[in-house]
């Protein structure tokens, strides 16, 4: 069991920037990494008992490398460079905002708990089946 999970924890860093072959190869490279980690906990006799830190630490580890040894180059290359107008923007925003027009849903929410406060009756609340006492909370 713990060498799946080894090599789930291996491909998640690189999963993004690796083609399903390079992933199927880190996956079970990361098992028998696992495999050798626990062995070299036992021989350290560090105590362990779920060998948490021998599937988490030594495939983590491997991961990070193997992303830089089968990273699809298009893909890695579309995640270190942003275009001149996304670094005007803020890499943050222009990460986040949505492509295809639609508001934000926090700006949907924000502009809901602004009229529902600017509103001072809670008549909003009390149409959607909030009581008042629920809707007088502002």
């Amino acid at each position: 069991m713990n060498g799946i999970v080894a090599g789930l924890v291996g491909i998640t860093g690189p999963c993004g920037v690796v083609e399903p072959y390079a992933a199927a190869i880190i996956g079970i490279v990361s098992g028998a990494v696992y495999c050798g980690s626990w062995r070299l906990h036992e021989r350290l006799r560090i105590d362990d008992p779920v060998h948490a830190g021998a599937v988490h630490a030594w495939p983590g580890f491997w991961g990070c490398i193997a992303s830089g040894l089968f990273a699809w180059p298009e893909q890695a290359a579309k995640l270190l460079r942003v275009t001149a107008e996304e670094e005007e923007m803020g890499v943050d925003l222009a990460e986040h905002l949505p492509r295809d027009g639609v508001t934000p849903l926090k700006s949907k929410m924000m502009g809901a708990v602004m009229r529902h406060r600017g509103s001072g009756s809670g008549a909003s609340s009390r149409a959607c089946g909030a009581s008042e006492t629920t809707a007088t909370y502002a």
